[in-house]
């Protein structure tokens, strides 16, 4: 009976305590109010502030994440519901380690101009949290656990400046950015769902959407300063309705043929004709495209090439000649075929594909392409890899692979030719500015990867060894002297 006692005791005294509310200043003299929430472990809940002290000039509001209370520590693992609602007798809020949660409208409405969050905090409990009209700067956010922001977190914030996500978030919940004074958002690669109207009148103009991104709600995006959009993921996320209303000057770019995808997938297809993929030039100036399902337009700023043939010269020595077809800016690429792209060294191009209009006549092209890396093997011919060499801009053995190989990244191109008109030859060196439409171009076959002396023309087509004063075709490119 006794040991029975003792447990009511215990038990009753427990409840009391975690009953209990108290009092306790911060280090800066500012009285704020406290409920025990738990003994074991011991824990307090923050549930607002008493009466600011006569003479105190501080802007700075510090909630404290422990605290000693009876001879006791405590952790402030939570700010209370409505603790803080549309405070306004401070500027900067700092919240201390330790606190994990915030509490429907914990400091929602505040007039403060900045917050600063501590690295434990996990949860965000309900909508509106940092909803404030002076709010510019939100610190920390970016090094909490948070995986999910609630709808309207940042709703209304309309001079808010600087935010980071954290690297974890998964849920940007409906309205979340809406009428946000920011121009600019990382959005994570863990993402995973981007809610209703989430940044409907934001003022920034560009996003990029992590692969990661499922699902995407309805008018997410829409704003008049939205102009460019792009998506990482290959298949369109799930959109629950209309993305985008009232935008004229919009761009969205989509992975390597993922055009056709999304403009024949719900809600997606609304954007037909603003769809753009992209292609970097290399650091030669060059680099190979290839589209199975789309066709494309020729870059601005590009020319396009397709090899039809290479014919061996009737007379020995003499180099092969390549039926090199160049195509101009704006001409339509058909699906299926590898093309050769020369523009400006390293730069990224935009360009249009799966397009309305009449494509190019392609009657035959030695350029083999691929939709998906994998290795290109079939016999009776052999394969080059298109790059920069020791001879020049043409088509190398790769390494790695005998000839009658090759390996290709996907979307990438290299060079098949029949083993009988390939012969010995282990490069192929083809001068891409004597190519013209139709035009049949030399090319200069190395049946070695050692270094050579140059081969010298002058513009008769005569082999030369000593030239003089004038311009040459030098390993086929021209060569003043």
């Amino acid at each position: 009976m006794k040991r029975i006692l003792f447990y009511l005791f215990a038990l009753v005294y427990s409840c009391q305590l975690m009953a209990q509310s108290f009092i306790l200043n911060n280090a800066d003299g500012i009285p704020l109010k406290y409920d025990i929430i738990n003994t074991n472990p011991r824990q307090v809940r923050l549930t607002g502030r008493g009466a600011i002290p006569a003479g105190f000039t501080g802007t700075d509001l510090n909630l404290p994440g422990f605290i000693s209370y009876g001879g006791n520590s405590y952790q402030v693992v939570e700010i209370g519901e409505q603790a803080f609602f549309t405070e306004n007798k401070f500027t900067n809020l700092h919240i201390s380690e330790g606190v994990l949660r915030l509490k429907a409208h914990a400091i929602a409405r505040s007039h403060c101009v900045s917050i600063t969050l501590p690295s434990s905090l996990e949860k965000i409990e309900d909508t509106e949290m940092f909803s404030s009209e002076t709010l510019k700067y939100v610190y920390g956010l970016e090094n909490t656990k948070i995986t999910e922001l609630p709808g309207n977190t940042f709703a209304s914030c309309y001079v808010l400046e600087y935010v980071k996500l954290p690297s974890q978030l998964q849920v940007i919940g409906d309205y979340c950015f809406i009428q946000t004074n920011l121009t600019a958002l990382e959005i994570p690669a863990t993402v995973k769902k981007i809610g209703i109207w989430a940044f409907m009148m934001s003022k920034i103009a560009e996003f990029d959407i992590p692969a990661s991104v499922e699902e995407i709600g309805w008018g997410a995006f829409t704003s008049n300063n939205v102009s460019k959009i792009r998506m990482h993921r290959a298949i369109p996320p799930t959109a629950s309705g209309q993305l985008f209303y009232n935008l004229t000057n919009l761009s969205v770019f989509v992975p390597t043929e993922a055009t056709l995808t999304y403009e024949t997938t719900a809600h997606w297809a609304d954007l037909k004709g603003v769809y753009r993929e992209e292609v970097k030039i290399g650091t030669s100036g060059y680099a190979t495209l290839y589209l199975e399902t789309e066709n494309f337009e020729v870059p601005t700023g590009c020319e396009a090439f397709v090899i039809e043939s290479i014919v061996p010269s009737a007379t020995p020595g003499e180099r092969k000649k390549a039926n090199a077809k160049k195509f101009v800016a704006g001409s339509i690429i058909p699906a299926g075929q590898a093309v050769i792209l020369k523009g400006t060294a390293g730069q990224t191009y935009e360009y249009k594909a799966n397009v309305s209009g009449t494509p190019v006549t392609i009657a035959q092209n030695l350029l083999v392409g691929t939709a998906t890396e994998q290795t290109l093997n079939a016999p009776g011919y052999k394969y080059f890899l298109f790059g920069s060499g020791p001879n020049g801009q043409g088509f190398y053995r790769q390494t790695g692979h005998d000839i009658s190989s090759i390996h290709l990244k996907a979307h990438k191109a290299g060079l098949r030719i029949p083993a009988s008109v390939a012969g010995s030859a282990k490069a192929f060196i083809i001068d891409f500015d004597e190519a013209e439409d139709g035009s049949v171009t030399a090319i200069r076959d190395i049946e070695t990867d050692n270094h050579r002396p140059d081969i010298i023309y002058n513009l008769q087509g005569q082999r030369v060894t000593h030239p003089e004063k004038g311009i040459y075709i030098v390993n086929g490119k021209k060569k003043v002297y």
